[in-house]
C-alpha cells in the first residue's frame, strides 16, 4: 500500500496535488488501461515514494544534489541550465523572418507511444465505450496545452517547457516549425522520427509532420545528433523525482503549493546565472 500524489488539481484554490491510498499494482492497472500516464510518471511516483515517505521532502537538496557526468560531479540545477543551453542553441538556428511560426505542443505520453488525440488537457478514453474516463483520484487539470515562442526572446518558453516536464515527467514536447516539426523531447531525452512513428499509436493518431533535420539547409543529421547527445545525458530516471510530492511550500510564506515554489526556484537560479542570455523578465508561462 502506498499514497500517490498526482497533479495538478484545482479542487482547491492552486492546490499542487491530490493524494490517494492504493496499491502500486492498481495504480500501473488503471493508469495504463486510460493509456495517460506512462513508465516514466510511475517510475517518479514509486522512486520518491521509496526514497522519500516519512521524511520532509525537500526540493532544494534535490536542486543542488550532483551526479557525475563523464567523470565530473554536476548539481542537478547546472544540468537543467544545460539543457536550457542545448534546446536554446537548437532554436537559434532559426532564422528571425520565422518569428511567429514555432511553438511548443505538449502531449501525454501513453503506453501505447505519442497520440496527437492526447494533448495534456485532455482526459483519458475507454477503450470500451470511447467515452472519457473519471479514474477515481487521478485529476489533471491543465487548462492549456500549447504555447508560442518568440525567436527573438525564446527564454520563457525554453524555461517553462522544461520545468513542466520536470514536475511531469510523462509530458512529451513537440516543437513545430510550420508544419515540420523541430523537436521531439521530454525530460530524459531528444527523440528522432522512429520514436514518433514505433508504438502502437495508430498512424492516422500519430504527431503530424516530420522532422526538419535532414531537410533543411543548415539543419543536417549530424548537428541534431551532437544536440541530442549533449542532451541525453543530463537526466535519469533517479534524476526526476515525483516533485509534486514535495514540501517546500509548507514552509515559505510566499506560495502555497509545491509547484509555485518550484517555478521561483527555477527563475530565481536562472536570473542570478542568467544563461546565454536569458532574458532577467522571463515568467514560467502558466499552463494550470
Amino acid at each position: 500500500m502506498a499514497i500517490f500524489r498526482l497533479g495538478p488539481s484545482l479542487t482547491r484554490s492552486r492546490s499542487s496535488s491530490i493524494a490517494f491510498d492504493i496499491l502500486q499494482s492498481e495504480v500501473k492497472e488503471a493508469i495504463f488501461k486510460g493509456t495517460i500516464l506512462s513508465e516514466n510518471a510511475l517510475y517518479a511516483m514509486g522512486f520518491t515514494y521509496s526514497r522519500q515517505t516519512g521524511y520532509f521532502n525537500d526540493f532544494d537538496i534535490h536542486w543542488n544534489s550532483e551526479r557525475q557526468i563523464e567523470g565530473k560531479l554536476v548539481p542537478f540545477n547546472e544540468r537543467f541550465e544545460d539543457a536550457y543551453g542545448v534546446v536554446k542553441d537548437v532554436i537559434d538556428k532559426i532564422p528571425l523572418t520565422e518569428d511567429g511560426k514555432v511553438k511548443v505542443e505538449l502531449y501525454a505520453r501513453t503506453e501505447d507511444g505519442i497520440n496527437r488525440n492526447l494533448p495534456i488537457t485532455e482526459k483519458p478514453i475507454d477503450p470500451d465505450t470511447g467515452n472519457p474516463m473519471n479514474i477515481p483520484g487521478i485529476e489533471t487539470d491543465y487548462k492549456k496545452k500549447e504555447f508560442n515562442i518568440d525567436l527573438k526572446n525564446p527564454s520563457e518558453a525554453i524555461v517553462s517547457m522544461l520545468l513542466w516536464m520536470m514536475v511531469e515527467p510523462n509530458i512529451f514536447s513537440v516543437v513545430k516549425w510550420g508544419s515540420g516539426n523541430l523537436l521531439y523531447l521530454d525530460i530524459y531525452g531528444i527523440y528522432d522520427q522512429s520514436h514518433i512513428d514505433s508504438g502502437l499509436v495508430q498512424p492516422g493518431d500519430r504527431i503530424r509532420g516530420s522532422l526538419v533535420w535532414g531537410n533543411k539547409p543548415d539543419f543536417t543529421i549530424a548537428d541534431f545528433n551532437d544536440f541530442k547527445l549533449k542532451f541525453d545525458k543530463l537526466f535519469q530516471y533517479g534524476d526526476i523525482l515525483h516533485f509534486l510530492g514535495f514540501h517546500n511550500h509548507e514552509m515559505d510564506p510566499n506560495t502555497d503549493n509545491i509547484i509555485d515554489y518550484i517555478k521561483d526556484k527555477v527563475l530565481e537560479f536562472f536570473r542570478l546565472r542568467k544563461p546565454s542570455n536569458f532574458d532577467r523578465s522571463s515568467e514560467i508561462i502558466e499552463l494550470r
